[in-house]
């Protein structure tokens, strides 16, 4: 029930998948590019119907034209010509934007080599882990219960019963305890 039949498409099935496979393999040594497949007829696409029922017109393609590149091409010349010497293709930008941090910051002890986006990760990771360590310290000392017995000694301990039995239980501990003192 839960067999897959073989289906035989015959000779002729076998014939052209062997010639097509000895054709890539040839057209694989010889270099060039392999051939795409017969491409189906292209279906001509369902036409749009509109409010009235009546077929509309296509929507125009989106295509850039020559004045669209040849513009696209000045704005790229402009900001070429103008661009500012922070970021620079030629790698020494990054020693030229730390020279400027460190002199916002008041220090010349920064590395050369460390760039500012590194070091103000790396600054802000230290002073996350410092924040955490702190809140850590405080839920530790909120977290940590008072001495042990500290808070039972003044309540007594806990009676169940009715509340005329928690009277007499109680009177009876006044009892015991002032029976103690005068001891």
């Amino acid at each position: 029930m839960n067999r897959i039949d073989e289906v035989d498409l015959g000779r002729s099935a076998h014939d052209v998948n062997l010639a097509r496979t000895q054709a890539a393999i040839e057209r694989a040594k010889a270099g060039q590019p392999l051939a795409t497949e017969e491409s189906k007829p292209v279906r001509p696409r369902k036409p749009r119907i509109g409010p009235d029922g009546k077929p509309m017109k296509p929507r125009p393609r989106k295509r850039r034209n020559s004045e669209d590149m040849a513009r696209d091409a000045l704005v790229e010349q402009v900001l070429h010509e103008h661009k500012l010497d922070i970021y620079d293709a030629d790698g020494d930008a990054g020693r030229r934007l730390n020279d400027l941090a460190a002199e916002a910051e008041g220090r010349a002890d920064t590395e050369p080599d460390v760039d500012a986006d590194e070091r103000l990760a790396e600054q802000f990771r230290q002073e996350f882990m410092e924040a955490m360590a702190d809140r850590r310290q405080r839920h530790k000392a909120v977290s940590q219960p008072k001495a042990p017995g500290a808070g039972t000694a003044d309540r007594g301990p806990k009676l169940g019963g009715s509340r005329s039995a928690r009277a007499k239980m109680a009177q009876q501990q006044q009892q015991q305890q002032g029976a103690g003192q005068k001891k």
